[in-house]
């Protein structure tokens, strides 16, 4: 049954993108840098809650345009932070929301995020050999693609 109007959703799937970056002093590498937010809920996640470009922290090594598409043009006017990521998802997101997506664990340590209730596809669905199976090889096979 669909949530009453105003009331947070009772169930949001996640998705992050992420690039690479570097912290200048300390030269750590942070392979989970958020690049890209994607919120969505309803039936098959036709509502979208918050798509956007995410202005990361740390200055860029590599962008892995090659992986998202995202290339340091595409974030030039773009003032969306990390921490302006937490809030939103703090404002739509209560102790009773369920948070689902692809290795959600990588999604959550990019957006330093934290939430008890969630669903993680890649630990359900399992690739050959016990390995975690690609989204796309998953729903190719859900599918039947």
């Amino acid at each position: 049954t669909p949530a009453p109007a105003g009331s947070p959703p009772k169930v949001l799937a996640i998705d992050c993108e992420m690039c690479v970056s570097e912290d200048p002093l300390t030269k750590k590498r942070n392979a989970k840098e958020l690049l890209r937010l994607s919120v969505v809920t309803g039936a098959g996640g036709k509502e979208v809650v918050l798509d956007t470009l995410v202005q990361p922290s740390l200055p860029v090594t590599d962008y892995v345009t090659h992986i998202h598409g995202i290339e340091k043009s595409h974030l030039n006017a773009v003032t969306f932070t990390r921490r302006h990521a937490q809030a939103v998802l703090r404002e739509i997101c209560t102790a009773d929301t369920i948070l689902v997506g692809h290795s959600l664990d990588n999604d959550l340590k990019s957006l330093q995020f934290t939430h008890d209730r969630v669903v993680d596809t890649a630990l359900i669905f399992n690739g050959q050999n016990g390995s975690t199976c690609s989204l796309r090889d998953l729903t190719a096979t859900l599918l039947g693609q």
